[in-house]
């Protein structure tokens, strides 16, 4: 009755019905407990804190009474984020109760989430000697898992859990962080949506969404899951700190550097928000200032990766190349040879025409981590810049061996191959892409392609192609594809139709106005197919389709004769 006269905001009326209950509750914990979190939902932690405490105190030494008393209190500083005395409450807990497996879960759950895995691993192992099958500690062991980096085995755990349970909450809370780990960030959403569609308040939940839609640049669904954290723990510091970046994303700059200024107030040596403030003055065009806040950044936190390779890149682009080598330079004196910042230096070099720069960057970079897969794959684009494509394949192999299923190494390897004509081994390399990444739109796209040019193959192109279409639907060469996919099957208008979505975003392109000029003359619009097929071979940049054009142009000719 108190709930529902606070939920109607009759507050005094259910604080003097509550206090009427407190009254009658002496000796009674469940009636003590039901106090306690009526005033806790109030706001009162003190209060309900204390009322927790009579329970334990008067359950003395009956063991039913103390390990139900012992359950809330922990219950109520798990709620209040208050970990380590959650931690302290359930091993008293278990000390009264050493094989009740609720309290063992519970205690699991908190070692985890207080970052843990030790004190977690033989509780969860003997939990799944008494329960091998109990979904709850098969959550346990793959959020063990993920604690451990065994990122795979914890995700395929979690989607079979899921796929059992496709409400549970903690079930999609860890396989949105499984596939966050992973980076694939749409899935990471899914799931992150799914939770909140149960609770649309989570905490977790919210905050990794928020940092998720982030990942996928999209700022305002970042704000709204910051907001929702916000309407519940008012003043949140890292809700506050995602809205303020979210709105970064957005292009607020000037609202996002209003609210790191306001929080700022309270934390003023917090290196992170200092740099997220640097970013909105680089965002708002102020250089100058930008360089001086990340200068400001480093000298607190002279080991930090981010604000030296943020400020490298904004000199970079003021045109203040000697300061780039100079704080890169500088960085690597006062620390160890960090491959971040060698790459950093080395793309540098190539951007300007240094070549005996950047080598010399690349090999110190790959002598500090030789299997360092970022720095193969920048030596594979400086590799490809000089025209030894040999040694950029070499290079990206080197670099799959260390991670055999890098979506960014193995995409870059199958351009290369397919630049040189080796469709089988392009063809390949997009299947293992989209054996990791189903819907990945470059690599269907591009697979879709290369399918489309065989007959038997043409139903499979199709299915790549509208993937690709709906995960990037403003991108013109996905319809392209989709419309040369349909050109092939002799669906001319369906074609025509993707031809001219991809002609208005690209005009200049060639090999896209001979498809659309191709399309049109098949449905025997033949002024403007000649039109189109002219200005393609026209164009100073032909591929082997100019052959097929040239044919089609000449044999509209004839017929025109």
């Amino acid at each position: 009755m108190a709930n529902l006269l606070a939920g109607a905001e009759r507050f005094e009326e259910a604080d003097a019905l509550m206090e009427e209950v407190r009254n009658l509750a002496e000796g009674d914990p469940e009636k003590l407990e039901a106090v306690a979190l009526y005033r806790l939902r109030r706001g009162d932690r003190k209060a309900a804190e204390d009322l927790l405490r009579t329970a334990l105190r008067e359950a003395g030494d009956d063991q039913a009474r103390r390990t139900r008393a012992l359950a809330a209190l922990s219950g109520f500083y798990s709620v209040i984020g208050d970990l380590a005395r959650a931690r302290e409450t359930l091993e008293e807990l278990r000390a009264v109760a050493p094989d009740n497996p609720a309290v063992l879960m519970r205690l699991a759950n908190l070692y985890l989430l207080s970052g843990d895995p030790d004190r977690a691993e033989p509780l969860i192992r003997d939990l799944a000697k008494r329960s091998p099958t109990d979904r709850n500690v098969r959550l346990l062991q793959a959020r063990l898992d993920l604690a451990r980096g065994r990122v795979a085995e914890a995700r395929e755990a979690l989607e079979g859990i899921v796929a059992e349970a496709p409400d549970s909450v903690n079930g999609n809370l860890f396989l949105g962080k499984a596939y966050a780990m992973e980076r694939q960030w749409q899935k990471a959403r899914e799931a992150y949506q799914r939770v909140l569609a149960e609770v649309p308040g989570h905490y977790f939940a919210n905050l990794d969404l928020a940092k998720v839609a982030l990942e996928l640049g999209d700022g305002a669904a970042a704000r709204q899951a910051a907001e929702r954290v916000l309407r519940v723990r008012p003043g949140d510091r890292m809700a506050r700190e995602l809205g303020a970046v979210a709105l970064l994303v957005e292009g607020k700059a000037k609202e996002a550097e209003k609210e790191l200024r306001a929080l700022l107030k309270d934390a003023p040596d917090d290196a992170r928000l200092r740099l997220r403030l640097a970013q909105a003055l680089e965002a708002q065009g102020r250089g100058d200032e930008a360089v001086a806040a990340y200068e400001a950044v480093r000298k607190g936190a002279p080991s930090a990766l981010e604000p030296v390779l943020r400020e490298m890149a904004l000199l970079d682009r003021l045109g203040r190349h000697d300061e780039v080598r100079r704080v890169g330079e500088g960085f690597l004196q006062a620390n160890d040879e960090a491959p971040p910042v060698l790459n950093a230096l080395a793309v540098h070099a190539m951007s300007r025409g240094d070549e005996k720069a950047a080598e010399a960057y690349l090999r110190r970079s790959l002598e500090a981590a030789p299997d360092a897969v970022e720095t193969r794959e920048l030596e594979a684009r400086f590799r490809m810049s000089q025209g030894r494509a040999k040694e950029a394949i070499a290079a990206l192999e080197k670099a799959l061996e260390a991670k055999p299923n890098r979506v960014s190494s193995l995409l870059l390897l199958a351009t290369i191959r397919e630049s040189r004509g080796e469709q089988d081994k392009a063809r390949d390399l997009y299947r293992r892409i989209l054996a990791v990444a189903p819907r990945h739109p470059v690599a269907a796209n591009n697979l879709a392609m290369i399918l489309a040019e065989k007959d038997e193959t043409l139903p499979e192109a199709q299915r790549l192609a509208e993937i690709a279409v709906e995960e990037a639907p403003d991108n013109p060469f996905t319809a392209d594809t989709l419309g040369w996919v349909f050109y092939r099957q002799g669906a001319f208008e369906r074609a025509r139709r993707q031809f001219e979505k991809a002609r208005e975003r690209l005009p200049d392109n060639p090999e896209v106005a001979y498809h659309l000029g191709a399309a049109l003359a098949r449905l025997g619009q033949k002024a403007r197919a000649r039109a189109l097929l002219q200005e393609a071979l026209e164009a100073e940049k032909k591929g082997p389709w100019a052959f097929d054009a040239g044919r089609l142009l000449e044999e509209l000719g004839r017929k025109e004769e």
